[in-house]
């Protein structure tokens, strides 16, 4: 191992509630880490899961591979018919999607409530 080796992880975890699939995701999502969660929606999607809530309450740090891995994120679920909503931004991550207008491409909530209560 080399002295300055670092292991580049995230934590994701996946829990079903009736036909929605949530995913949160703790630490960041930048070029390091986003092929590691590309892994696991394509995975879920693979295995039929359409329907698609996206914690990013415990998101730290997104950076333009983090937003190119969302985006993609949201294209297949939309190649399947299904609908990817996301959460729990913080104001740092709000204010990202807002500079990129992806604020607009993207079904953005306030908190798991509001998620699962607008359709």
């Amino acid at each position: 191992m080399y002295p300055l080796e670092r292991k580049y992880r995230m934590e994701i975890s996946i829990k079903k509630i009736e036909d929605k699939t949530i995913l949160s995701i703790k630490g960041k999502l930048d070029m390091e880490r986003s092929a590691q969660f590309q892994k696991v929606y394509r995975e879920l999607i693979k295995k039929g899961d359409k329907f698609f809530l996206l914690d990013m309450s415990r998101v730290d740090h997104i950076d333009s591979s983090g937003l190119s891995i969302l985006v993609n994120f949201l294209r297949n679920v939309r190649g399947v018919n299904g609908q990817l909503k996301l959460y729990g931004l913080g104001s740092t991550t709000k204010n990202i999607f807002s500079l990129t207008c992806l604020d607009n491409i993207f079904n953005i909530h306030e908190n798991f409530n509001d998620a699962t209560g607008s359709h």
